[in-house]
């Protein structure tokens, strides 16, 4: 009634007086807020508003004439419109009493038909609310009003009694005339097309701005909002049951939300149907079933017939714009996982996008997802959404039995609490009442599942016809995001790791030595590093070839594993050689590991094969314990010690020094500049006499080599020979030395001195070279020296200096001392090493 008012002062008074009534009454409401159709006033807010009109047009009576011009003024277009709808004044006479409590709750009214145009009309406020003599008035205009709907004039109105003046009723007769006037016919008819064409307009609009709306939750709420002013009831609720998690299931208006919530989970158990305080109408398109709409009129009065009409009309406009939306949502949520799963790094990730996806495009409380681990009977928790923080903890510590994660996928959807299956006992342990799952298939097995669960009202998964397609779509996705993560895994650790042993490798290694640094600084944690190589591998190699190699290279890492910790790092880092890395260790303990690693690679190793053989072979240790600043520096400190080790005879552990630095650092800068020595001319030769011991007759020479370095001065070899056999220098300097030895004893000889010409030979093979091919190629080099000069054969020895301990020593002597023969040259070998010069020749050419 309060809008009914309001229109009336904007539309047929003087300008300024619906202001003028608002603040007469006190009244902090907007004219805009009490002219809309779900806008309600108290029964206080509304006799304050009415005598104050009565005061600020000019008495109570004039509420009278409001009264009379309210409905066509005011009145909306679909309650016009339901007036309208049941034919005739005496049919509207006959249910005022309904129609009146729809537009006053706190207003009784009674009807008695005295004649075929002639009725008496009986109202009363409730008890507890005093009458006033404005509503009276009011009460009156709008009973004349009634034959102006049906295209009649208006009635006359007599008051007989009034509450106000002690009546129990006020008491009005009310007669009119049943006049088939044209021009007023015609007014009718008017009407009922402009009311007809309002009320399309009105759906139009709403329609309208349900498409605008980009919001569910906001379009929801106007569908209601919308549905008030079509129907009048003080209060009305929107419940739906199948909704995406994320959006609101209730919506109402003009109820208190405890009775809203209570209204809706009614309604969605379908415990409430329409009665004469309800109008239920289902929220269902052709795909599903959303919900229910309802208006609500607690005084039981009933509801017209055109009010279900226009709520049903409500509640389809509400369930086409949920099937758009909800599609339209779920597709963008749908795009937005693919594309994020297309920069996911592992299966973790994949789960926690799974789960936060999964409550966008089903009505679901929690979302789990479970995989089995690769190679073992288990499976974890990689995705948990909507769970308490102590259950999510407990499901992802919990180690789950792979088969029955088959098992659960495989024979049921659906599941309830008292299901036997591994997702209901996961249901009991933690809160959820449903649940539906789809399995996670890749290559054609079953590696996991994706499962939703509701707290509540089983029938939001349970009714849902989409859900299965949905979990059967995510679990896909899952499938491929999960697959192409264990591909780069798999690529990741072929490129973190050794292919032939499966151990760390360099960089691997040094990402683990950093990380090392990192804790023990942070903890105040003792490091160490050990660097293992292997004493003699390339003869197995070279002698048994690389496939026993291999084989035992992987048993050396098998054994060496078993000789640390499992919080140990063990890598290889190339060849024959390893890395292990300790942590938290006394430097005491350090030292017995090391040695423990020189212990198990001294027993023999059995390597399976075509040919069983059975190696006995041994290692060199270098230890690095304490902090470093980074771990480059912690590794070539052990590096250092594991050269020291093998310089000091091999099969043994050295601990590093600081002095071995100093010896490192000075051992590189010779190497550096032995590079460009020979390019330079540093490099000399010096003829040291050999003796007849009988007779002390010098019988020839021996070509010793030296190197004139500009800073250092002459360089003997003990100080740079063992370098250059270590580097493919070797091979081009000693070309040099045999090529200058030769041209010195041909001027000898040309000179006529008969003396023979000595050159040492080094045995030990250049790095990383087959002593199969070079060993020959060096004698190789010494005869074309011969045949290019033209020299005397038989005055040139050659002495093999014994630097290089080899099991094909002798092989090699052989084939050396072949081709050495066929050139004509003379090989002998000495009895031991001398760093400056061998023996004295021997003589026997």
């Amino acid at each position: 009634m309060t809008r009914l008012l309001f229109q009336h002062l904007q539309q047929r008074c003087r300008p300024g007086a619906a202001d003028d009534v608002l603040r007469e009454a006190g009244d902090n409401r907007s004219i805009a807020q009490l002219s809309r159709d779900d806008e309600w006033s108290s029964y206080s807010q509304f006799r304050c508003l009415l005598e104050s009109a009565g005061r600020v047009l000019g008495g109570p009576r004039t509420l009278d004439e409001i009264g009379r011009r309210a409905i066509i003024a005011g009145g909306s277009v679909d309650y016009t419109e339901m007036l309208q709808s049941l034919g005739s004044p005496a049919r509207l006479y006959a249910d005022l009493g309904r129609t009146t409590r729809v537009l006053a709750p706190i207003v009784s009214t009674e009807t008695e038909e005295v004649g075929p145009t002639e009725w008496i009309i009986r109202q009363r406020l409730d008890e507890g609310f005093a009458p006033f003599e404005e509503f009276c008035a009011f009460s009156a205009g709008l009973s004349a009003l009634t034959p102006v709907l049906f295209g009649y004039p208006p009635a006359e109105v007599w008051e007989e009694q009034c509450q106000c003046r002690g009546a129990e009723w006020c008491s009005f007769r009310v007669r009119w005339e049943a006049l088939d006037e044209p021009v007023r016919r015609a007014e009718y008819f008017e009407t009922r097309s402009r009311l007809l064409e309002g009320r399309l307009e009105n759906l139009h609009e709403t329609l309208g701005e349900l498409v605008s709306k980009d919001d569910l939750d906001d379009l929801l709420a106007h569908v209601v909002a919308s549905a008030a002013r079509a129907v009048r009831a003080p209060g009305y609720v929107l419940a739906l049951a199948v909704l995406p998690a994320q959006h609101q299931h209730i919506h109402s208006i003009g109820l208190p939300t405890i009775e809203a919530a209570q209204l809706a989970e009614s309604l969605l158990a379908r415990a409430q149907h329409s009665d004469e305080r309800h109008l239920v109408v289902e929220v269902a398109s052709a795909r599903r079933s959303y919900g229910y709409l309802a208006a609500v009129n607690p005084t039981g009065t009933g509801f017209f017939s055109q009010e279900h009409s226009s709520l049903q009309a409500y509640a389809q406009f509400a369930a086409a714009a949920l099937d758009s939306v909800i599609a339209l949502e779920a597709a963008q949520a749908l795009l937005e996982l693919s594309n994020s799963l297309e920069e996911v790094t592992s299966v973790d990730d994949v789960g926690m996008r799974l789960v936060r996806t999964m409550p966008k495009v089903l009505d679901c409380d929690r979302a789990i997802v479970i995989l089995c681990n690769e190679g073992s009977d288990s499976a974890r928790v990689v995705g948990s959404y909507g769970y308490s923080p102590e259950a999510e903890q407990a499901l992802r510590q919990h180690e789950f039995d792979a088969t029955l994660v088959r098992e659960a996928v495989s024979s049921e959807d659906f599941h309830q609490l008292d299901d036997a299956t591994l997702i209901s006992a996961v249901m009991r342990r933690t809160g959820s009442i449903a649940a539906a799952t789809s399995p996670i298939v890749a290559g054609g097995k079953v590696i996991g599942l994706i499962g939703a669960g509701v707290t509540n009202r089983t029938e939001r998964l349970r009714l849902d016809p989409n859900l299965p397609q949905i979990l059967r779509g995510l679990a896909s996705q899952a499938a491929t995001a999960i697959r192409s993560v264990q591909l780069v895994d798999e690529l990741r650790h072929q490129a973190l790791h050794d292919a032939l042993t499966g151990l760390p490798n360099r960089a691997l290694i040094i990402d683990r030595a950093d990380q090392l640094l990192k804790r023990g600084r942070r903890d105040n944690r003792s490091v160490a590093a050990l660097f293992i190589d292997l004493d003699g591998f390339k003869d197995v190699n070279d002698t048994l070839g690389h496939e026993v190699g291999d084989r035992l290279l992987q048993a050396v890492a098998v054994r060496l594993r078993s000789a640390l910790r499992d919080s140990d790092t063990l890598a290889r880092i190339g060849g024959d050689e390893f890395v292990a890395l300790l942590e938290g260790m006394p430097d005491a303990t350090v030292e017995l590991v090391a040695e423990r690693v020189l212990e198990v690679l001294r027993e023999p190793f059995d390597i399976a094969g075509s040919k069983p053989t059975s190696l006995q072979l041994s290692a060199s240790v270098g230890v690095a314990i304490g902090d470093r600043p980074t771990s480059a520096e912690l590794l070539r400190d052990a590096d250092i010690a594991l050269y020291q080790a093998k310089n000091s005879g091999k099969n043994r552990r050295v601990r590093f020094r600081a002095e071995m630095q100093e010896a490192a650092q000075t051992r590189v800068g010779i190497e550096t500049d032995l590079r460009g020595a020979l390019a330079a001319g540093e490099f000399f030769l010096v003829y040291q006499p050999t003796f007849d011991l009988p007779t002390l007759a010098i019988t020839g020479v021996e070509a010793l080599l030296r190197w004139r370095h500009p800073e250092r001065g002459v360089v003997m070899p003990g100080d740079f020979i063992p370098i250059l056999e270590e580097s493919s220098a070797i091979v081009e300097v000693g070309r040099w030395v045999i090529g200058e030895a030769c041209r010195e004893a041909a001027r000898l000889h040309e000179a006529g001195h008969e003396l023979t010409m000595a050159v040492n030979v080094s045995f030990r093979p250049p790095h990383l070279r087959s002593a199969r091919v070079e060993r020959p190629s060096s004698g190789d080099a010494r005869a074309r020296s011969h045949r290019d000069l033209d020299h005397d054969r038989r005055g040139f020895g050659h002495r093999a200096a014994e630097t290089h301990q080899s099991t094909r020593r002798a092989d090699c002597d052989r084939r050396l001392r072949y081709r050495l023969f066929i050139a004509g040259v003379s090989p002998s070998v000495p009895d031991r090493l001398d760093q400056d010069r061998p023996l004295l020749h021997r003589g026997d050419r």
